[in-house]
């Protein structure tokens, strides 16, 4: 899993030499903290997340085929306000999250699923 995301971050960082995955266990989960440049925190994140959530849904599918929990942090390079590198992004939330695949669909979503139009029968299809 570590190799992976190696491969991963020294494809899409401008600094792959500077990218490091670390991996830790917590409450029987594999958790992968990745650490890149703050120049390339925008390359792993990605517009609107896209790029991590990415790799978390791999790094969770992957982990699922080995019998394993896995999970994805991602920290800056530097500290951040006098403080050690943390898992903070720019809003100050953390960029950590599990993935859950089994979440259901948003609620506008079911809305528009509850009510979509099936075609009736007019007298043109009618014989």
């Amino acid at each position: 899993m570590k190799d992976l995301l190696t491969l991963i971050l020294t494809n899409i960082t401008t600094h792959p030499d500077k990218a490091q995955v670390d991996q830790t266990q917590e409450d029987g989960v594999d958790v992968y903290t990745i650490t890149v440049e703050p120049d390339d925190m925008g390359r792993v994140i990605g517009k609107s997340g896209k790029v991590i959530r990415a790799i978390r849904t791999l790094v969770y599918v992957a982990g699922i085929r080995s019998g394993t929990r896995a999970r994805v942090k991602l920290n800056a390079g530097e500290e951040v306000a006098g403080q050690e590198p943390s898992a903070l992004g720019a809003s100050g939330q953390t960029l950590e999250d599990e993935i859950d695949l089994s979440e259901e669909l948003p609620q506008e979503k079911q809305e528009e699923k509850a009510t979509e139009v099936t075609p009736q029968e007019t007298d043109d299809t009618k014989e």
